[in-house]
């Protein structure tokens, strides 16, 4: 029913299920990345065209992940692998068009770090066809920091900006339908909370006032998108508290 109402809703993908070739090739993670890159290739100054081609990207691959699961054999394991690497190449190019937007507007902040987290099924690498994208956002500053533009904003405001800027683009509705929901509840403090965390300020949460349930979140939290140092103290962090004596 699912594939069938995809059929409907987007005709395109009669391109696709009429291809044994297309229908038929595997989903490669790094080919599906280059795939992207070309078909953005002079378009990352046009959000709305930009927004558009990935709308397609992501229902062909998406697709295409269906129909070898119903029809070819493909592992449920591997089919959600799979949807959830659409997803993290479908955020990392978000991202980059997002940075591109804010550098544009206000310059960018000197010595800075922004990185998306992904939760829950994201994290664990376990998507279904419908799944939202649970995220959490950490940046790095040096303390009053400020953006480089004509338009300066302070470090916080910067990030805060950028994230809502992600998350726009990532619903943004266009002829194919929009790319996801971002679920952010998961953030330090859940509704009550900054929607960006400074790195800083997450690890102090973590260790002083964190509840079970999100030490247990930990355990499928990884970074999806964003600066590979920052990456790297995130994951430090976490098996910091994962891995302390209860």
């Amino acid at each position: 029913p699912w594939m069938a109402k995809q059929l409907i809703e987007h005709p395109l993908l009669l391109d696709e299920l009429l291809d044994s070739r297309l229908i038929e090739q595997p989903f490669e993670a790094s080919a599906a990345k280059a795939a992207i890159g070309d078909l953005l290739s002079g378009h990352r100054d046009d959000p709305e065209a930009a927004m558009l081609l990935l709308n397609e990207f992501k229902l062909s691959a998406q697709f295409r992940v269906a129909y070898q699961f119903q029809f070819l054999g493909l592992p449920a394991l591997q089919a959600s692998r799979h949807l959830s690497e659409i997803a993290e190449c479908v955020l990392r190019e978000c991202l980059k068009i997002a940075e591109q937007d804010m550098q544009a507007r206000h310059g960018s902040v000197p010595q800075s770090a922004f990185l998306v987290l992904g939760y829950g099924s994201l994290g664990a690498g376990n998507l279904s066809f419908n799944s939202d994208l649970d995220a959490v956002f950490l940046s790095e500053s040096e303390s009053m920091a400020i953006s480089s533009g004509a338009q300066a904003l302070e470090a916080s405001r910067y990030f805060l900006r950028l994230a809502q800027k992600l998350i726009a683009l990532l619903s943004l509705s266009t002829p194919s339908g929009s790319l996801y929901e971002v679920d952010i509840r998961l953030r330090p403090d859940g509704a009550k909370g900054l929607m960006v965390s400074s790195m800083a300020s997450f690890s102090q949460y973590q260790r002083q006032r964190a509840w079970v349930w999100e030490w247990q979140a930990l355990v499928r939290a990884r970074s999806v998108a964003g600066d590979p140092e920052l990456s790297v103290a995130f994951e430090q962090l976490r098996l910091q508290i994962l891995q302390q004596p209860r």
